[in-house]
Formats: structure tokens, sequence, C-alpha cells
């Protein structure tokens, strides 16, 4: 399966890279997450906000916003691999492998004017690792 950064590339024609847009953080899910990660409210999970840029040229222009809440459990990371996720440099997807199955809850084509600056379409997915969640992502594809 490609992933949704393998997409966006073939998509733009551009190689493409995650850049930090906030740190990472962990916090508590709330019911609505923990139902989608299946796991108990008030489970810790990993925050992660990013945008994918050109992997060459203008890292200002952002072909899209992803938001990633991760149970770094699902992950099976050994001891030493838990750090990775919080580093935000290494993404969702190559962190995951090719053992990832995505589960799309919606696509959205977004009305509005087609220019780079503006969102085309708007996807949710939950990451699945031997049928698990392992994460729910929040993605937003720009002209």
């Amino acid at each position: 399966m490609a992933s949704y950064t393998a997409v966006l590339s073939w998509w733009t024609g551009v190689t493409v890279r995650g850049k930090a847009r906030a740190p990472d953080t962990r916090r508590e899910a709330n019911e609505l997450e923990a139902t989608l990660l299946d796991i108990p409210p008030g489970t810790r999970v990993t925050v992660r906000e990013g945008y994918l840029v050109p992997a060459v040229g203008d890292p200002t222009v952002h072909l899209a916003t992803v938001t990633a809440l991760v149970y770094e459990p699902a992950l099976g990371l050994g001891i030493d691999g838990h750090t990775v996720p919080r580093e935000g440099s290494v993404l969702l997807g190559e962190l995951l492998g090719t053992a990832v199955q995505r589960a799309t809850q919606f696509t959205v084509r977004i009305a509005g004017p087609v220019r780079a600056d503006v969102p085309a379409l708007d996807f949710q997915a939950r990451l699945l690792l031997a049928e698990r969640p392992a994460a729910v992502v929040t993605e937003t594809t720009y002209w």
C-alpha cells in the first residue's frame, strides 16, 4: 500500500519531506479519540503536527498539513525506539513501515479557489498494525 506521503509526491510531481509544525506533545486521549484508537479514555497518546513540503526547494511551500494522534505501545517499538515518535523528524509512514494498513474514515473535497495556498482535500484515517489501531491521522492537501 502506498503511504499518504508517496501519493502526495505522485500528485504534486515532487518528492516531499516532513517538517514539524509544533513540537510533539503527550496528553490524554478524549473519549472520541480513545474510541478511534480502541483504548480507554485518558490513555496517554503522542500528538504530532507537521507539514509536508518539497524535499528540494522552498520549505515554506506547504503541500499538506498532517496531525497524527499516536498510541505508542501499538507501534511495537523497543525501549530505545520510544523517543523516535516524539522527535518528529521521522515520518509516521516510515516509522510504521509496509505492514501498516490504512482505514480511511472520510475524504472531503473542499470548496474554494484552485491555488497553491488553499486546501483542496481533507482526509481522516486510522493507521492499523496487525489490524489494531496505532494512529489516527488528519491530513489536509493543498492545491
